[in-house]
């Protein structure tokens, strides 16, 4: 699963990453998941401190490092003097390039489907869906196949909520 969240987008996602956590931690995921890879883009780490919590008790904790992701991304000016690196999750400066993170995941998990979520802008979710169906099978491919000869083809399943 890869959750995608630009600024104030992430406040969906505070509840829903919390709601996986407190699942996964008790066992009673209603979803079976192998990796939940979350990232937030925001202008400036202001923006960050207000989620950084919920982000750092999902690091801090062993279990649950193995199945989140953590990945946050400063779009704004950076000065490099402030700029700290103890982070216990990754931290980039810049726009996420979608199409490496796709691949990266799609290698990861060549035979899962993978849904992509995103709450932020139209343009966020316009390079999210290019990469969705850049990394999935070409339709025909799958037309031209018995269903007995059929082996599952990954998919990545784009879904969004756009402000």
């Amino acid at each position: 699963m890869m959750l995608v969240a630009a600024g104030v987008g992430v406040t969906p996602f505070a509840s829903i990453l919390k709601t996986l956590a407190f699942q996964a931690k008790n066992g009673v995921l209603e979803t079976p998941l192998k990796k939940v890879a979350f990232y937030w883009t925001c202008r400036n780490e202001d923006e960050f401190n207000s989620f950084k919590e919920i982000m750092v008790g999902i690091c801090e904790d062993a279990y649950l490092g193995q199945i989140f992701e953590l990945n946050t991304y400063l779009t704004g000016e950076i000065n490099l003097k402030k700029v700290t690196a103890n982070q216990i999750y990754n931290q980039y400066a810049g726009r996420p390039d979608w199409n490496r993170i796709g691949k990266k995941i799609g290698d990861e998990f060549p035979d899962d489907d993978i849904g992509v979520f995103l709450c932020g802008p139209a343009t966020i979710g316009h390079q999210l869906s290019a990469m969705c169906k850049k990394l999935n099978p070409p339709p025909a491919s799958i037309r031209n196949q018995r269903v007995s000869d059929m082996k599952h083809q990954r998919r990545f399943m784009f879904f969004k909520e756009n402000f």
